[in-house]
């Protein structure tokens, strides 16, 4: 039996043209109903085929607003979108170990703070795997303009991981500008980089001697200068290069209550005092304010002193 166009059902209230005596040339019903069913406002979770889930608001069939992404390798994205990506503040989060039925699946953070077209770009805190952690500014997911770098490196020969802090600038995501190093001996250089190491003007302090070199460094060595004792006000610069990183490097106070003819004991620094409970609507975006706050004031401070 021949299928005539009187044996189909009716396509216009299905939102297509109907039958042209040809199979095909119908208008596809999936665009309608896709336009139709068009995600705008908020939703609950929506699985999609490659394995991602979203829970959250929408624009014009794209993600737009405030939610929260799970990717199919299990990480997680909580925060802003815009257009279909992240962009405003957000959380992005790595499991912090295989799911357990019926608890909560724990994660660990990998950077909070600001984004733009998917990007890591203004504020923010980034978590590397091997502790390390950066504080500062982004431009286009690299680091750029001032931040503020705590982790460690390899000791020379031992081959171990020592702490290690810079505060200063960064130029596509190497130490660029003016910025200070504190080693894990607790000797200090300050001075200018370039390309990640030390490049151009600087002054290198040594803490168990009590000297230091002053002059021109080119690939992280000393070229020309002087090598000299400290001076009486060496004494209270390198103290403040030391507070000013104590808060993110734990290895200041005992530095600091090592040395001696003068320098601070650890009794004399900073107290801390216990913030009252509190509940806040966005705990995140709060701590983020008063870690730029922070970065911002170091950043005052280095321009003031070069």
């Amino acid at each position: 039996m021949d299928m005539t166009e009187s044996m189909l059902p009716d396509m216009a209230e299905f939102g297509g043209t109907g039958f042209n005596g040809e199979f095909g040339e119908t208008t596809q019903m999936w665009k309608t109903w896709e336009t139709k069913a068009l995600r705008h406002g908020a939703r609950a979770t929506i699985y999609s085929p490659n394995g991602k889930q979203y829970k959250g608001e929408w624009k014009d069939g794209k993600k737009h607003g405030v939610g929260i992404q799970i990717y199919k390798n299990g990480d997680k994205y909580e925060g802003e979108w815009a257009d279909n990506k992240p962009s405003g503040h957000g959380i992005y989060s790595k499991p912090a170990g295989p799911p357990v039925a019926g608890k909560k699946r724990q994660y660990r953070v990998i950077y909070d703070g600001d984004w733009q077209n998917g990007r890591r770009h203004g504020f923010g805190t980034l978590n590397y795997p091997d502790g390390s952690c950066y504080q500062g500014e982004w431009a286009d997911g690299q680091r750029e303009g001032y931040g503020i770098f705590t982790g460690g490196i390899p000791a020379e020969k031992q081959g171990k991981v020592q702490p290690y802090m810079y505060r200063g600038e960064y130029v596509d995501d190497l130490k660029c500008g003016k910025g200070v190093e504190i080693l894990a001996n607790g000797n200090v250089f300050e001075g200018e980089f370039a390309g990640d190491v030390r490049e151009g003007l600087g002054c290198f302090y040594y803490i168990s001697t009590r000297r230091k070199t002053v002059g021109l460094w080119v690939a992280n060595a000393n070229r020309t200068g002087s090598f000299e004792d400290w001076a009486d006000e060496d004494d209270s610069r390198v103290l403040d290069l030391w507070l000013d990183n104590s808060g993110p490097w734990p290895g200041v106070a005992e530095h600091v209550a090592e040395v001696e003819d003068g320098l601070v004991v650890v009794s004399e620094r900073r107290e801390t005092v216990a913030m009252p409970e509190t509940e806040l609507k966005n705990p995140a975006r709060v701590v983020m304010n008063s870690i730029r706050e922070y970065v911002e004031e170091c950043a005052a401070k280095e321009t003031a002193n070069f």
